[in-house]
Order: C-alpha cells, then structure tokens, then sequence
C-alpha cells in the first residue's frame, strides 16, 4: 500500500452573519420590497419575514 504524499494541505473554518448588534425598530436592508419608498422596510404586510441565517461552512484542500 503507497504512503499518501501531501504537497499542501489547507484546512478553513468561515462564518457568515455571526452576530448583529441592532435596535431594530422594522428597517432591515436584507427585506425586498417592489416599491422604492417601502424598500427595507418591515410592515407585516400578509407574509412571513425570516431573520437573517448564520451560515458555518468548514473546507479542506489537499494537494497531492
């Protein structure tokens, strides 16, 4: 049985929207809206608005 032989190894860990600090008070730039005056804002129009996700993501790159 060969021996793997790495060249260059790489191991990453990478988080998206970990934490937000806000006094939210129904503005928030992530929400879409069809209207230019109403863009971003938060009114509870009929349709459920979901917070923003934390995205983890972990990698790893070998090069044999």
């Amino acid at each position: 049985m060969e021996t793997l032989r790495v060249q260059d190894l790489r191991i990453f860990l990478q988080g998206t929207n970990l934490f937000t600090i806000t006094d939210y008070q129904g503005l928030d730039p992530e929400i879409a809206s069809s209207n230019s005056l109403t863009l971003g804002v938060d009114g509870n129009v009929g349709y459920q608005v979901y917070p923003i996700s934390q995205i983890y993501s972990i990698g790893v790159n070998i090069k044999i």
